[in-house]
């Protein structure tokens, strides 16, 4: 599948998209680490956290297992990474309480 046709930056009038960069990473954590901008995304209780893993990933997919997480799906061909298409395993980690 040839994507040299597909942009890898959105720009309109109020919003600049594009792939993120080390030189991201300083303003990425903080604005992840703060409670005050957090709030917008968590206001509610969490029902369930998800994982999407590379199928390959057999560490991460043993550590998310051991820590609770169930598999949930498998994605085939879900991401294009170093030239080829990856699948894409998707676990998860059920809250109980706000069930």
């Amino acid at each position: 599948m040839d994507l040299s046709n597909i942009p890898r930056e959105l720009n309109t009038r109020d919003l600049h998209l594009r792939p993120s960069t080390l030189a991201d990473t300083e303003g990425m954590f903080a604005m992840l680490s703060d409670p005050e901008s957090m709030k917008y995304w968590c206001d509610q209780p969490v029902p369930d956290i998800e994982a999407d893993v590379d199928s390959e990933n057999t560490g991460s997919l043993g550590l998310l297992e051991k820590l609770g997480f169930k598999r949930e799906g498998l994605f085939r061909e879900r991401w294009f990474v170093y030239d080829e298409w990856q699948d894409s395993v998707m676990l998860a980690l059920i809250n109980e309480e706000s069930l």
